[in-house]
């Protein structure tokens, strides 16, 4: 099964050169929900968190607020 083709230009040009057969579409949306976590979410540096990669962004905020709620716990 290979999957269709989108209508924007942009996509259609970014897609043709790395055309992938999947036998099922389970199998299409398992594929791109691995690639989407494994390296564009977890690596790729993002402008809205300061340059930082989504981890370290995360970690930095958790650390925020639990410092946060025990400065309100102790006050």
């Amino acid at each position: 099964m290979t999957l269709p083709p989108r209508r924007s230009t942009r996509w259609s040009r970014s897609s043709t050169s790395a055309r992938h057969r999947f036998a099922t579409t389970a199998e299409a949306r398992l594929k791109i929900a691995t690639w989407i976590a494994d390296f564009y979410h977890a690596r790729r540096r993002h402008s809205r968190a300061g340059g930082l990669p989504p981890g370290k962004f995360e970690r930095i905020i958790r650390q925020q607020r639990e410092a946060a709620r025990e400065k309100r716990k102790a006050a």
